[in-house]
Parts: structure tokens; sequence; C-alpha cells
């Protein structure tokens, strides 16, 4: 009786974990476990992430032409509509949210080997966040007009300054965005770019960013973009 009892114990359990399996299986296997038991997915593909293969992908299968304005950079571009923003469907928005200036200069192989007619450049504010190397953050930079100026030497370039951030960040960040900012404007007069600074003109009286401008310090809302289109649009024609 001990033994047939145990049998169908074992019976039943088989039965639970083919079922429990079967639907796991139907519902997305064993990534759905992993989410349930709070481990990460990790993401083997590029070290750039899904989002930024995402992006990337996409842009090098939509079409170019000599007559476009390329805006690159992270999430400040990635985040607007611009074409509307400035009513020109010339522009186009090639921004990834959360890229880095390496990202940025990685992908450039597809942006320039149809040279635009100008590129504007929004870079560093997330290798600031991650506290990468000032000497490192302004190579990439270097390394990514290089690209362009040989790649479309009739291309005009363009560097926008990196935007202040709220009282609720690392105070030292406010000094880190400002010599980050100063080794741009110098980039782009060593290289004939045009520097554009739109930090003065989000940061208040205290050099940060405030609610007014942005909800979370780093970001803009609508009528933000308005100071943001106020300030680059002399430069699109």
């Amino acid at each position: 009786m001990k033994k047939m009892l145990i049998t169908i114990s074992l019976i039943l359990n088989l039965l639970f974990f083919i079922a429990a399996f079967y639907i796991l299986f139907k519902k997305g296997g064993i990534n759905v476990l992993k989410r349930k038991m709070g481990v990460a997915y990790v993401y083997k593909h590029s070290p750039y992430g899904p989002y930024y293969d995402q992006r990337k992908d996409l842009f090098d299968t939509l079409p170019r032409d000599t007559s476009d304005i390329i805006f690159l950079g992270h999430s400040i571009i990635d985040g607007c509509e611009l074409a509307e923003l400035f009513n020109n469907p010339t522009i186009k928005n090639r921004g990834i949210s959360g890229e880095t200036t390496e990202g940025l200069l990685n992908r450039l192989g597809n942006i320039v080997n149809i040279p635009p007619q100008k590129i504007f450049i929004m870079t560093g504010a997330n290798d600031i966040g991650y506290g990468m190397p000032m000497k490192e953050m302004l190579g990439n930079c270097s390394k990514i007009i290089d690209v362009i100026k040989t790649k479309c030497p009739t291309t005009k370039g363009y560097l926008i300054s990196v935007l202040p951030v709220g009282l609720d960040y690392d105070k030292n960040a406010t000094k880190v965005i400002a010599t980050f900012n100063e080794g741009l404007k110098n980039l782009a007069e060593k290289n004939e770019y045009i520097y554009i600074d739109l930090n003065t003109a989000f940061r208040n009286k205290d050099d940060v960013m405030d609610l007014s401008i942005s909800n979370d310090g780093s970001h803009l809302m609508g009528k933000s973009y308005q100071i943001f289109k106020e300030k680059i649009e002399p430069y699109l024609y």
C-alpha cells in the first residue's frame, strides 16, 4: 500500500511538472520564469543594449539623402519630434536614449556613407552620469568629428552643449558639465564646427535645471523644447 501511494505521488508530481513547464513554455519560456524570480535578462547581442540595437537597425534601413539635416544624440534628441518641431521634413532624428559617446561613434558608419547637408551632435550627458573620464569623453567626440570630416567633408557640423541637471543630482555634476562643455567648444573651434550653447538657456540662477523646465531634472517637457527650437533654428538655414 505504501509503495502504491509513493508511486501515485511520483506520478502526480511528474504530471504537475509537465503541466507547469507546458504553461511556462506557452507564456514565453525561461525568460518569463527569470522575470518572476527577479533575475535580470542578460542581453548578449551588443554592449549597448536592446534599445540601442533596435534604433540603430531602424536607422540603417531608412532612406537617406544629401539634403538631410541629421540630429545625433541621446534622450534629448530621441525624445523630440524634431521634423514637426521645426516644421522641416528634411530633419532626420537619429537620437538614441541612453547613448554614450562611444555608442555614437560605433554607429556613425551608415549615417555618413551618404553625406548629409548638416549634422547636429548632442552627446556626453550619459558619459558624465556614468563617471567616464573627461579625456575619454572628449576623445570620443574628437573621433566622431574626425569620422564625419573624413567621410563628409562638405557637411556642416554643429556641437550642442550638455544641458544642466537638477538639484537632486550630484553637486559635482555641474562642474563636470561645465568642463565638458568647454572642451566641446574648443573642439568646435579647432575643427571649424559651430558650438551651440544650450546650457545657459536652460539653467537658473543657481546653475541648475529647475522643475519649470524639466520634471525630472534631466529631460525636457513639451514647452521646454520651444526654447530648444529658438536656440537651434537660426542654424538650420
